[in-house]
């Protein structure tokens, strides 16, 4: 038989079979493929089906024109490859799919042969294309799919950066993907949530170690909800769901993190809002997580959670404040800090003991009546009595704002 006539025949015979080996290969698919029985896109059978026919059918024109099968020969494994991205299924199932596809159609030529033996040579000629096939449909779709993953990554990404900056500018979602999205993290609106704001203490906006950041960042919730995070210049904004874990729980993962990363050499600061329920709620979040950070440079994390709001306060330090203190105050706590800050360290041991002199006297390894004569000496020049609690109040803000020093307790 002359070469020409004997791959026309043989274009026939893949012809011949081609309805019976597209239904096998569903069949089989199916069977061996567990992500596509299970999966619930109700087109995804017909989609398959058309799929194994038209990979056939360009395996029966290779045939009639004598040449190996090209990666151009199979456009429909590109959309089919798209699609199954779109559809949840990954590159080694839908590699899979096509590797029983072909399987089933040589099934189904050996089928054919045993029904004519005359056949029986003829089809063995398939057996070199139909692995050419199954090799350049391969490659088409691997390419396609991780093209399509890595594009269905970056609209993802995409969507979460768009979605967090509407949120911090105090644009509610409305499209259904959006909402959608944000339910999915554990963020359906009236669902307690925090904001984290965190940052390089070396101020770059390197996109590599950011992505490092928000890596690091993605498990705070202790296999909760992950929440929703994106970078944004130089800053990671993280918005993460307080169910199951809560605001503590969020605060101490954020602390192993940022602990973690130091130790390979990546120094990052975070501050973390209260909590908040509401996603109109999330500006307000956001500008008290980025307070909060700006306040703790140096591997640190402050979540506001641990602090009084006379420390908040503080937090928000600005020149008005610093004005607002009475000038006597200014002058003596300015002097005692320029040698050293004895009666600065007293007024505060005073405060954190509640104002029990006997207690600061041991924790300072004084003598009491030295302690007194201090408190007098501070009276006597400032006008503040240190053994009055509205006193000694006025005077541990005053200390803060001069020192910017938040977190000393009032009681």
């Amino acid at each position: 038989m002359d070469p020409s006539d004997r791959h026309l025949l043989l274009g026939d015979v893949v012809d011949r079979v081609v309805d019976g080996a597209t239904e096998a290969a569903v069949d089989a698919i199916w069977a061996g493929v567990p992500a596509y029985a299970a999966n619930p896109d109700p087109g995804l059978h017909a989609e398959v089906r058309a799929h194994c026919r038209a990979v056939f059918v360009s395996l029966a024109t290779t045939l009639r024109e004598q040449r190996p099968a090209r990666l151009e020969d199979f456009p429909m494994t590109v959309r089919a490859a798209m699609r199954r991205v779109e559809q949840g299924i990954v590159l080694a199932d839908f590699i899979r799919a096509f590797q029983l596809g072909q399987g089933a159609m040589w099934a189904q030529l050996r089928a054919a042969a045993e029904e004519d033996p005359a056949l029986r040579p003829v089809i063995l000629d398939v057996v070199g294309p139909l692995m050419q096939v199954v090799e350049a449909g391969s490659v088409a779709a691997a390419t396609t799919h991780l093209e399509a993953e890595q594009f269905r990554l970056a609209d993802r990404d995409r969507l979460r950066r768009d979605l967090v900056e509407d949120l911090i500018a105090g644009r509610v979602p409305l499209t259904v993907p959006r909402i959608g999205l944000l339910r999915t993290v554990g963020l359906s609106d009236g669902a307690e949530f925090v904001v984290a704001s965190g940052a390089l203490d070396s101020g770059e906006d390197d996109a590599g170690l950011l992505r490092t950041l928000a890596d690091a960042v993605h498990g705070v919730t202790a296999g909760g909800s992950p929440g929703i995070q994106a970078v944004r210049q130089s800053e990671l904004i993280a918005i993460l769901p307080v169910a199951g874990v809560g605001s503590g729980g969020i605060e101490s993962g954020l602390r192993e993190s940022v602990s973690r990363l130091r130790a390979t050499g990546i120094a990052a600061s975070f501050g973390v809002s209260t909590t908040y329920r509401a996603w109109s709620e999330v500006p307000a979040g956001y500008s008290e997580a980025r307070t909060a950070r700006q306040a703790c440079a140096g591997g640190a994390v402050l979540a506001l959670t641990s602090l009084s709001p006379a420390d908040y306060l503080v937090l928000r330090n600005d020149s008005t404040a610093r004005r607002l203190i009475n000038p006597a105050v200014r002058r003596y706590l300015e002097e005692d800090l320029a040698e050293g800050g004895e009666y600065i360290r007293t007024v505060l041991a005073v405060a954190a003991d509640g104002l029990n002199v006997r207690a600061t006297a041991e924790r300072l390894n004084l003598h009491a009546n030295t302690v007194y004569n201090r408190l007098d000496r501070i009276a006597d020049r400032t006008g503040y009595d240190a053994r009055r609690y509205p006193d000694i109040t006025y005077l541990v803000t005053a200390i803060q704002l001069l020192t910017q020093q938040p977190g000393v307790n009032h009681t």
